[in-house]
């Protein structure tokens, strides 16, 4: 599961790279047209740049969330119920050992 959000993260990682390198050529043919200006154009590139991260981080934080939901209704294990369980084993690990020591002095 972990293996595959970190592939998801860096695929998105890799979209972001790419996509700023399209964002740039789109814009740079604007100011070739004379549309935008040079001043005006890098801007625009930060605008949308900026933008893009704003999305990425949505999309991120959705699929997390998808992730974490979708995690719960499968039956997978979160971080947190294994915590939970692993504190509870060991308590009933204890009161196992202390019954049995308990056991054995009665037996004497």
């Amino acid at each position: 599961m972990r293996e595959f959000i970190n592939r998801a993260l860096a695929i998105g990682l890799g979209i972001a790279a790419e996509s700023k390198e399209q964002i740039e050529r789109a814009v740079n043919e604007l100011v070739q047209k004379g549309e935008l200006s040079k001043s005006e154009s890098d801007q625009a590139i930060q605008e949308l740049i900026d933008k893009g991260e704003e999305i990425r981080v949505q999309l991120t934080e959705s699929v997390k969330e998808k992730l974490r939901a979708g995690g719960v209704s499968a039956g997978y294990a979160m971080n947190q119920d294994i915590s939970r369980i692993e504190a509870e084993l060991t308590r009933l690990n204890e009161r196992v050992a202390s019954l049995e020591k308990q056991q054995q002095m009665d037996i004497m």
